[in-house]
C-alpha cells in the first residue's frame, strides 16, 4: 500500500492520471505498470482496488488509504507508532527508557521514530496519534508567553 501511495504521489504519474484523454482502465494500468516497474508484488485483491478506485476516478486517494490501512494494521497488532522530535541526538539507552514508559503509559506495543530538531533548544516532543506532549523548551516558553499575555 505505501508503494502504491507513493505511485500515487508522483508528480508525473498525477498528470497521467487525471488525463481526461486516458480511459479509466488505462489509468489503472499506469499504476499497475508502475507498481511492476518498482519491483512490487501485488496481489489479486490490490490490484482490483487499483482497478475500483480508477473506475472511480479516486486514484488520488491511494495515499490516505495506505495511511488508514497502516493505522488499522498497527492497531490489530496493538503497536502504536510513536514519533520523538528531541533537540538532540537520543542514544539508544534514552530511546529504549523513554520508549518503555510510553508502552507502559499507552498500554501497547510502541514503534519509535525519533527525529533531530535544533529549533527545540532542549527537550523533545512525543508524538503518538492524538498524543501530543510537548517537552521542549521551545514549548515551554510558547506556554509562557501565552501566561504572560493574559
Amino acid at each position: 500500500m505505501a508503494g502504491l501511495a507513493a505511485i500515487a504521489a508522483d508528480a508525473g504519474l498525477a498528470a497521467a492520471l487525471i488525463d481526461p484523454r486516458l480511459k479509466r482502465e488505462q489509468h489503472a494500468e499506469i499504476v499497475l505498470s508502475a507498481a511492476s516497474d518498482l519491483g512490487l508484488s501485488l496481489g489479486e485483491g490490490v490490484q482490483n482496488l487499483v482497478r475500483v478506485l480508477a473506475e472511480n476516478q479516486r486514484l488520488s486517494v491511494m495515499p490516505e488509504i495506505a495511511r488508514q490501512f497502516a493505522q488499522r494494521r498497527a492497531a490489530d497488532q496493538k503497536l502504536t507508532q510513536v514519533d520523538i522530535t528531541s533537540a538532540m541526538e537520543m542514544d539508544a539507552a534514552s530511546q529504549e527508557q523513554l520508549a518503555e514508559a510510553l508502552r507502559q503509559r499507552l498500554g501497547t506495543d510502541v514503534n519509535v521514530q525519533v527525529q533531530v530538531d535544533p529549533s527545540l533548544i532542549g527537550g523533545a516532543i512525543v508524538r503518538a496519534g492524538d498524543l501530543v506532549i510537548d517537552a521542549s523548551v521551545r514549548g515551554r516558553l510558547a506556554q509562557l508567553e501565552t501566561v504572560l499575555r493574559r
